[in-house]
């Protein structure tokens, strides 16, 4: 390692200041108790000077014992104090960052908390010309406005380090009204079966193949596929919970289901060799997306497979109380909690998603369960079929040359018969 790697330039409160491999900005490291791990984040400067004078504002923000005026407290001191103590510890961590990191690029580190109300609306306009969608900005104004809300009205006072916090929009239709553009309607287009077959052909990997058929198979919510894992099944009662242990339940739920018959055998050898959905999904399943694409088929996403279920369900009469369970926009009733373990639990829905599963297997060219031999295909064993044996003909002629052959073999002359005049 280099020596210019090992050497700490300065130590500010629990902060200290080094380089990283590749970079030559000075980054600021710190030990998170909560992971237990060495953090950084660059100062964005070769100045030592400057490095100090960030992490020293830094530190003086997090160490004020009364709350600050907005335009005394650093942006970056907000989102940093609401990633570490709060989002960091959601299902989705890497919303509120990736949301902060937009905001940061566009002000810079050293904006201060006042400006984000004269440079808000500036901030929208950036958000639409990077070519994100109504929906997709407010999601990134969702964790900003938390983060600035937590900072001036944490539960414990002496957390508090904002006075005020400003109003940061989020609501849809005040950010429409800004940017002056339509709010764009939801896209619930989900592809014919025939296009979802077509795109389980075409899967570029086996995590995307698995993941289409879960998907298809549960309706399920993409991040609660991509995540799943062995424990998650339950091979005794053939169950699988979408939420896993010692994850808290968001008004996204994740309900528990009974694993169809069709996708059972599957899913246990899936579990038993490990991940249910090994290796990464992203940009494998953008390769198959657009292959299937170029056949005529609209772009298919993991959502665009929930919504194909739904559709599916509600044509072949499932009723609405199983629709909603089945893709966890109900929740099982508290009175009913050992519900799951009946064998009519959810049978309709079960049955529809067993059908569906069929039909595909009907329609693909390739098996969907084709990753031999991490997963142990159950396939019907052919019919044995017997010919009928072929009706004899006696034939004179062949007869005596066989007979002639027999004879000299045993050392007789053959006798010509002859006849009576």
């Amino acid at each position: 390692m280099p020596d210019r790697l090992r050497e700490t330039l300065f130590r500010i409160g629990p902060y200290w200041g080094g380089y990283v491999d590749g970079s030559r900005n000075i980054y600021r490291f710190w030990y998170d108790a909560g992971s237990g791990e060495v953090r950084r984040k660059s100062l964005k400067t070769t100045s030592r000077e400057e490095a100090e004078q960030r992490t020293a504002a830094i530190w003086l923000a997090e160490t004020q014992s009364q709350a600050c005026e907005p335009e005394d407290v650093m942006v970056l001191t907000v989102l940093e104090k609401y990633w570490t103590e709060h989002s960091d510890h959601r299902p989705n961590p890497s919303g509120a960052r990736r949301a902060g990191v937009l905001l940061l690029d566009f002000l810079g580190d050293d904006a201060k908390v006042a400006d984000l109300d004269e440079n808000q609306e500036a901030f929208l306009v950036h958000l639409k010309e990077l070519g994100y969608a109504i929906s997709y900005i407010s999601r990134i104004q969702v964790p900003i406005a938390a983060a600035v809300r937590r900072a001036a009205k944490h539960r414990n006072k002496k957390e508090r380090i904002l006075k005020a916090a400003p109003e940061i929009i989020v609501q849809e239709s005040e950010i429409s009204e800004i940017l002056n553009i339509a709010r764009s309607e939801p896209d619930n287009w989900h592809p014919p079966i025939e296009h979802v077959a077509a795109f389980m052909d075409a899967a570029e990997t086996m995590a995307v193949l698995r993941c289409a058929v879960l998907c298809v198979t549960f309706a399920a919510r993409p991040l609660a596929v991509t995540g799943l894992k062995p424990e998650q099944f339950d091979p005794q009662h053939n169950l699988l919970a979408f939420n896993p242990p010692g994850r808290r339940q968001t008004k996204k739920y994740r309900p528990t289901l009974p694993v169809p018959e069709n996708l059972l055998p599957h899913l246990k050898a899936w579990a038993e060799a490990g991940d249910i959905v090994p290796g990464t999904i992203r940009k494998p399943w953008e390769k198959t997306a657009q292959a299937v694409a170029v056949q005529g088929g609209r772009h298919i996403t993991r959502k665009s497979l929930r919504h194909f279920m739904a559709t599916e369900m509600r044509r072949r009469k499932v009723p609405k109380e199983d629709r909603e369970m089945w893709m966890g926009h109900r929740k099982l009733s508290t009175n009913d909690s050992y519900g799951v373990f009946g064998p009519e639990f959810l049978a309709a829905a079960k049955d529809a998603a067993n059908n569906v599963l069929s039909e595909l297997e009907g329609l693909t060219k390739l098996s969907m369960y084709r990753d031999v031999p991490a997963c142990r295909q159950v396939t019907a064993k052919p019919k044995m079929t017997t010919k009928a044996p072929a009706l004899q003909i006696f034939d004179p002629f062949k007869y005596l040359i066989q007979l002639a052959k027999m004879e000299r073999a045993m050392g007789f002359e053959p006798t010509t018969p002859t006849l009576a005049r």
